[in-house]
């Protein structure tokens, strides 16, 4: 029996004829599906009514091949064999974990691996973005619960229906960067609070995605990752062979970036940058308003997040106004660049 809030098992009493004994009686509701498992995904016990439509997404949800009668599983990928415990083919990004065989699965460690799609993983990587797919989730539940509540009061949910689109995308970020063959990324936590995409490898084979800790700051940058992946955007070496981003690089990158982060978060809070051309511009400005720190905003709105906004985020948070940066200053010595793309 189902309650509002949980399953519970209800226990009937039934008064025999003479009126003094108690029968308890249960009856359990019959199984549709069962799989039992070895920890290679081999089968070893199974249960099926009959007249039910055929279960075929089995161990580790993949969709079981049996049209040749092989029993294989789709993992993306590749194929992999069960009975085995083994893949079929080589893992597509072998040359990154020369320590295993590229056909054995999970590392040869099932119980504590979890393998998404049949390639190369970095074990506490793969962790992080779970937890963040995870999240997304469960924020897009949330979100999809208050949409349902609003249309029945028939008020605006635009807002957080856009919200909901950018945490699909931002779980497509995330499974385009863990199948990409050629770039491993990897969370890591920014050290000077300034969240960050960037090639960390001479090769720029691994790029980390700096944050600050919070879930909208993950998915900005993952944001970005998902845009390297996809080829919209890129990074380059400067003449001191330092990576830099690239000429595709761009206003919209960022205006997307800050939806799939406000797309979790809500809110997006900075401090507005305000361009003192000198100091004397700078002595009138504290004669008129004293020595303040920079003025800062608070979108509620994901149609607040537009070109204007980005161009006018401060680098640094409680600077005063004269000592300010822009945090993206590409829009001054490449505002072609910037504003194309």
């Amino acid at each position: 029996m189902k309650s509002s809030v949980t399953y519970v098992d209800v226990r009937f009493a039934c008064p025999a004829k003479g009126g003094n004994d108690i029968t308890v009686t249960h009856t359990p509701s019959p199984i549709v599906s069962s799989s039992d498992y070895f920890a290679f995904g081999l089968q070893h016990t199974t249960g099926e009514r009959a007249g039910v439509y055929e279960q075929r997404y089995l161990y580790n949800g993949k969709e079981l091949q049996d049209e040749l009668n092989v029993g294989w599983l789709d993992y993306g990928a590749r194929m992999y064999m069960p009975e085995i415990g083994r893949w079929g083919v080589v893992d597509p990004l072998a040359e990154k974990g020369f320590r295993f065989s590229p056909y054995i699965y999970c590392a040869n460690n099932s119980i504590r691996y979890l393998d998404p799609d049949g390639m190369w993983f970095d074990d506490k990587n793969e962790k992080r973005a779970q937890k963040i797919e995870k999240k997304i989730g469960k924020k897009a539940e949330g979100l999809g619960k208050k949409v349902d509540k609003l249309k029945a009061k028939g008020k605006d949910f635009s807002d957080k229906t856009e919200r909901l689109e950018e945490l699909e995308k931002s779980a497509r970020d995330i499974s385009a960067m863990r199948k990409d063959e050629n770039v491993e990324f990897r969370y890591m936590k920014s050290t000077d609070g300034k969240p960050m995409t960037t090639p960390i490898s001479e090769d720029g084979s691994v790029v980390g995605l700096f944050h600050d800790g919070t879930m909208g700051s993950k998915l900005h940058e993952s944001r970005h990752g998902g845009q390297l992946v996809r080829g919209e955007t890129n990074f380059q070496k400067d003449e001191n062979g330092n990576w830099v981003a690239g000429n595709l690089y761009g206003v919209n990158d960022e205006i997307s970036a800050y939806r799939a982060q406000y797309a979790y978060d809500g809110k997006i809070n900075f401090d507005i940058y305000v361009p003192i051309q000198n100091k004397e511009h700078l002595r009138l400005y504290n004669q008129t308003r004293g020595n303040l720190s920079a003025p800062t905003e608070r979108i509620n709105s994901i149609f607040q997040i537009n070109r204007n906004m980005v161009n006018r985020i401060a680098h640094q948070k409680g600077v005063l106004v004269g000592l300010q940066e822009p945090l993206y200053i590409k829009q001054f010595y490449n505002p072609r660049e910037w504003n194309e793309n």
